[in-house]
């Protein structure tokens, strides 16, 4: 978990994201919001080395997105949170309201954070086909020799 100061340069972040993927060489995706950046960053992420940069748009119906998949893998007990204050405060401080359009609005208090909660929805939304099902299988009969 890093968070980095506000009007941190994007070289910074890259340099530590670069860091991040040479220590965890089997990373499958970045998952990187690009609502208020737009896709520059993400961009960048991929001309600097990072491999298979997604940028996502928080949308309303993105973030619903998110969201449901985070609360099932919660309910499944398949996510292990570390004991970290500001990440817990942040989940118990997001705010949902349903619109008058029947979408699901997120906000947080004022005052507060929720980067590193949409940041935990992505990393669990990037990992949603993580695990494959083994299904062994056998077959009875003879091997037809073709020689």
């Amino acid at each position: 978990m890093h968070r980095f100061p506000l009007h941190t340069e994007y070289l910074q972040v890259l340099g530590y994201l670069t860091r991040v993927q040479e220590r965890f060489q089997k990373m499958r995706a970045w998952y990187i919001d690009r609502t208020g950046v737009g896709e520059p960053f993400p961009e960048l992420a991929t001309k600097s080395g990072l491999k298979n940069v997604q940028g996502v748009e928080l949308s309303l119906p993105k973030k619903q997105d998110l969201m449901t998949n985070l609360k099932q893998i919660m309910e499944a007990r398949r996510l292990h949170l570390p004991d970290h204050r500001d990440l817990l405060n942040e989940i118990g401080g997001e705010i949902a309201e349903l619109t008058a359009t029947g979408k699901t609005k997120f906000t947080h208090r004022s005052g507060t954070h929720n980067d590193r909660l949409w940041a935990l929805a992505l990393a669990v939304y990037g990992a949603r086909n993580e695990f494959e099902v083994y299904r062994p299988a056998i077959a009875f009969g003879h091997a037809v020799n073709p020689w």
